[in-house]
């Protein structure tokens, strides 16, 4: 995890959910990056094309946030938090 040092006036946005909900889904298209539908073993998922610094997307039993993550967006200044394991 990346030391944590805010930048002054940013606004937060925390996504909160059970693990394997979809918050690192959220956060990424909150972030703009692009989603393909595919299937994977007879399954529809999405896929993120570019995946954020830090962020470990999942699908079946690896799926879930560990830790907490979070992405910067400098253009908004606005930090997105995906929180794992909560709900």
């Amino acid at each position: 995890l990346r030391r944590f040092v805010p930048v002054a006036g940013a606004q937060h946005v925390l996504v909160f959910g059970p693990s394997g909900s979809g918050k690192t889904t959220v956060v990424h298209v909150l972030a703009g990056k692009n989603l393909r539908a595919v299937r994977i073993m007879g399954q529809v998922v999405l896929q993120i094309d570019d995946v954020l610094p830090g962020f470990q997307p999942g699908h079946g039993a690896n799926v879930g946030t560990t830790t907490l993550r979070y992405w910067y967006d400098e253009a908004n200044n606005t930090y997105y938090w995906d929180c794992p394991g909560v709900g």
